[in-house]
């Protein structure tokens, strides 16, 4: 399979619930990482432990 082409980004947009978004924040304040990058990387995992993805894929 190809190699997913990360340097190349498309926007979308998502409603969620205040918890969630707050949540998400703070992960990725303890992080040190932007909430784009810390959503990004929540979806990335959750595909690849479902097996939508493969990590050497990503």
């Amino acid at each position: 399979m190809k190699k997913l082409n990360l340097k190349k980004t498309e926007r979308f947009t998502v409603a969620t619930t205040p918890l969630l978004l707050n949540t998400i924040k703070k992960v990725a304040e303890k992080n040190e990482r932007s909430v784009n990058w810390q959503v990004e990387r929540i979806l990335k995992d959750w595909l690849i432990e479902k097996g939508y993805l493969k990590k050497e894929d990503v």
